[in-house]
Parts: C-alpha cells; sequence; structure tokens
C-alpha cells in the first residue's frame, strides 16, 4: 500500500491473514494426517513407491539408525533434522511450562506453536524419503556423492524448503 492508510490495509490483512492460518492449523489433526499421506504421494514422483516402502519399514525398525545414518551421509538433511528438532523441542517445552510473562501475549504462543504437529511428522518423514532417494539412485549405480545430490533435491523438491530463494512471494508477502 501506499500512503499511512494503504501501509495501515497492508497491515491489517497480514495480521488477519496470519492469525487465521495459525488458527486453522494449531493441534490441525487433520492437516497432520494429510501431511503423513501426503508427503509420500508427492515424493512419489521422484521415487519408486517400493523404495518408500523399504524405507518406512527400515524406519519402523529403527528410527534413530535410520535419521543418524541418513544425517551422517547429507549434511543437508542434517541442518534441516536439527532445526525441525530443536525447534519441536521447543516448541514441547514451551506448551508444557507455559509462562505468560516470557511469552508475553497469546499471540506470541500461537505464533511459537501453531505447527508443532506438523514440525513432529516432517521430521519423521524427511528421514524416510531421503533413504528412499538414495537407495534409488545407489541402486542404479550413482556414486555415494550423486546419491546424496539427488536425495537432497527429491527432499527439497517434494518436502518443500524454507531458504530464502525457496519460498514464494505470496508465502511471504501482504
Amino acid at each position: 500500500g501506499i500512503g499511512s492508510g494503504g501501509k495501515w490495509v497492508d497491515r491489517t490483512a497480514r495480521y488477519l491473514r496470519g492469525t487465521a492460518g495459525m488458527q486453522l492449523m494449531f493441534a490441525n489433526v487433520i492437516n497432520t494426517m494429510q501431511q503423513l499421506v501426503g508427503g509420500p504421494l508427492v515424493a512419489a514422483a521422484r521415487v519408486k513407491p517400493a523404495r518408500l516402502g523399504q524405507a518406512l519399514w527400515r524406519y519402523m525398525r529403527d528410527p534413530a539408525g535410520v535419521s543418524a545414518a541418513a544425517a551422517e551421509l547429507s549434511v543437508a538433511l542434517a541442518t534441516r533434522m536439527d532445526n525441525q528438532i530443536m525447534e519441536t523441542r521447543q516448541n514441547i517445552n514451551e506448551i508444557i511450562d507455559l509462562d505468560p510473562t516470557a511469552l508475553g501475549s497469546a499471540r506470541q504462543w500461537a505464533i511459537r506453536h501453531g505447527y508443532f504437529m506438523q514440525t513432529a511428522v516432517q521430521n519423521i518423514m524427511d528421514p524416510i524419503i531421503w533413504t528412499a532417494a538414495f537407495d534409488q539412485a545407489t541402486s542404479e549405480g550413482q556414486s555415494t556423492d550423486d546419491a546424496v545430490r539427488f536425495a537432497n533435491s527429491v527432499l527439497r523438491e517434494t518436502q518443500g524448503s524454507w531458504n530464502p530463494e525457496d519460498v514464494a512471494r505470496l508465502e511471504t508477502g501482504s
């Protein structure tokens, strides 16, 4: 907007859009379940469903081992998982130990905790999808380095990225 009136309209619209989004997403079990199912379906465009099933089975038997092995090979995945784990842990701790003076307002609390379920599910899906893509690439004869690059790209392209260059203007602007 131009001028003080236009800027006020922009701020008001941005506030209402953000508040409505948080309200819709907070503890949204349906959205979380859609993410649980939808993430692998989108990834299936780049990775064979059989590979996704095998990676899921391995993850179910040893979640920490699969996550650690994938993170050891991929700095990008390790960074993504560390950020999500730290954010999720911080969000859960703040939910359990709610201190209104520390948060300042209900709006700040909602901003911090609006997407905790989605973040937790994504932190499970990322190593599964990455492992499936890596396994597929290595089974097709790609080198370890090329397989890591392929798995990183599959994860970024199918599960999203929060890098500034990957976020659409619509997601950030007024």
